[in-house]
């Protein structure tokens, strides 16, 4: 195989980073966008926590970007887009793989995964991350499609992706092709959205993906809304430990106490859909707030150890959705879960009384 020999040519002579590999074209679909989010409603209980808050969590910003097509380039199962001696390096999460995905990436995809020409045009719109996490995939990877809706294409996803992953690409009427770690695909067209922000961090296309999915979805808004804790109890980290008091009022109050991983994604989808009052210990499920009514009620459980700073993404998120944040702080056992005491249950009480009047 010539491109092979002529990567063990560039590898001999101590090259190891590959030149960029540009698009084809290029449409702007965005700019940039800066927002200020408001602090928890219960901030002044805990702010001496905070005093280290990443400032880039007070105000963020979305980046330009846009639709990039290439013609006759490969890709493979996390979405990295590559021709014979190039990479597109920004379909690459963060800047720290660029070192890793280099020549010797290409020098093993070449011999020892299968080549596998396709007659179909591709999006990718995953990295490897986003499809192993419910937060990310609809953060950071699923606006992107939304942004593109009408491309005529089917969207690449790996193979051992979770269901939702499939379900929610299917609501927007797109045809899926999997692809497993064993495989590349060549391709004669591939459609590819730049990151829209950095990981983790809100974007404003997401209410508006949200808000369409559960048209697709032919969600009906209830007239009782429901209060939902979500139980982590079944999970081996964060979860919150003797948590039976807290539910046992909960129910008390005619609460739903729940586990998100018994509930398929439409359900989730439906359930928090109408839910006015959300309690979570820090977890993916608190991502379901993006289909819950505006002025919405979140209460989050967590520990100042999970603050250097991706945990603080769901304020974030309930800043810009204009729903009522509160966090309670707790601390974390060795086991890294949340430890349950009298504070939390008091805390949690006040607000559910004060929210539901």
């Amino acid at each position: 195989m010539i491109k092979y020999l002529i990567l063990r040519t560039l590898y001999f002579f101590g090259i190891r980073k590959l030149s960029n590999l540009k698009s084809n074209k290029y449409t702007h679909l965005f700019s940039k966008l800066d927002f200020e989010n408001t602090l928890p409603l219960n901030y002044d209980e805990f702010k001496s926590l905070w005093i280290n808050i990443d400032k880039g969590f007070i105000s963020h910003s979305t980046k330009n970007g846009g639709l990039k097509v290439f013609n006759n380039v490969y890709v493979d199962e996390i979405g990295l887009i590559f021709s014979n001696y190039k990479i597109h390096y920004k379909s690459l999460r963060y800047k720290v793989w660029y070192e890793k995905y280099n020549i010797n990436y290409l020098l093993h995809v070449f011999k020892t995964k299968k080549l596998i020409n396709l007659s179909n045009d591709l999006i990718v719109i995953h990295d490897s991350n986003s499809t192993k996490n419910y937060f990310h995939w609809f953060i950071d990877s699923l606006p992107k499609l939304f942004l593109i809706k009408d491309t005529n294409a089917k969207v690449l996803v790996p193979a051992n992706s979770p269901n939702f992953v499939k379900e929610s690409i299917l609501s927007f009427g797109f045809d899926i092709i999997e692809i497993d770690s064993n495989s590349y695909f060549y391709c004669n067209t591939l459609y590819y959205v730049d990151f829209i922000t950095d990981s983790g961090y809100f974007n404003p296309f997401i209410q508006k993906m949200a808000n369409e999915i559960k048209i697709n979805l032919n969600i009906i808004d209830e007239v009782n809304k429901h209060i939902v804790f979500i139980s982590r109890s079944k999970s081996t980290f964060r979860s919150l430990d003797n948590e039976d008091e807290l539910v046992s009022y909960l129910e008390k109050i005619n609460a739903k106490i729940i586990f998100t991983e018994n509930l398929n994604w439409k359900e989730q989808v439906e359930l928090f859909s109408n839910t006015k009052i959300l309690i979570s210990t820090h977890g993916a499920g608190l991502t379901n707030q993006i289909y819950m009514p505006k002025g919405s009620v979140i209460i989050e459980i967590g520990a100042k150890e999970f603050y250097k700073p991706d945990p603080l993404c769901f304020w974030v998120m309930a800043s810009y959705l204009k729903h009522k944040y509160y966090f309670i702080p707790a601390i974390l056992n060795s086991d890294l879960n949340f430890v349950y005491t009298n504070e939390i249950y008091n805390k949690v009480n006040t607000i559910i009384k004060f929210e539901n009047d």
